[in-house]
């Protein structure tokens, strides 16, 4: 159990620059809760989710990228906005410019 308890002391949660939420802290189980839990199955959850980790490689690059685009996406459907509305107020003679 203690090599379990210096691994989760070891954890933490990384921020991720693209995400508000709120961290959900880490459930700590009591000695009831821990003893009603199956240790077999436990054990083989824990192998499986291991070699799925150590399997993926995810890019965060991408994230940021996407992230970028999207901003820049919606700058451009701000400045889309102001031009079509400029537009229409020409169209209908409320703009000073008007001829």
């Amino acid at each position: 159990m203690t090599h379990w308890k210096g691994k989760f002391d070891a954890l933490k949660l990384e921020p991720l620059p693209f995400v508000d939420a709120p961290e959900e802290p880490i459930k700590v189980l009591s000695v009831q809760e821990a003893s009603a839990l199956d240790l077999d199955k436990l054990k083989a959850t824990i192998a499986v989710l291991e070699e799925k980790l150590r399997s993926n490689k995810p890019n965060l690059a991408v994230l940021e990228q996407y992230q970028a685009i999207e901003q820049d996406y919606l700058a451009k459907v701000t400045d889309l906005n102001t031009v079509t509305s400029e537009r229409d107020k020409l169209r209908q003679g409320t703009c000073p410019f008007y001829f």
